[in-house]
């Protein structure tokens, strides 16, 4: 069994709160700002405004699938429909409306 002086174990405990509970503590946080930081990056882009748009509108887009249809025309149309008018950010940044050939 080892033993240490008072002073010696008093540092050790001091050490373990400053730099094992601390850091976990910090690198957790900065770990859930991370993933906020993550889970926003598509928060007003034109993909993420389309994913959205494209989940709720399922059932209409179902409605009008075409498997022989390549060009997904019928698909486009709808989600053209929901989007039409719509702002968002495009990869550069830059907020602009949503154009046909985004969808």
């Amino acid at each position: 069994l080892l033993t240490h002086k008072e002073e010696t174990l008093n540092e050790k405990i001091a050490d373990f709160l400053e730099y094992c509970i601390v850091d976990a503590c910090f690198n957790q946080k900065w770990r859930a700002v991370q993933e906020y930081d993550k889970a926003i990056e598509k928060e007003g882009s034109i993909v993420g405004i389309l994913q959205r748009l494209q989940q709720e509108n399922q059932i209409k887009l179902m409605e009008v699938m075409d498997d022989d249809d390549e060009e997904y025309t019928l698909e486009k149309s709808v989600m053209w429909s929901c989007v039409e008018g719509n702002l968002g950010r495009d990869s550069s940044g830059t907020f602009r409306r949503i154009s046909q050939e985004d969808v």
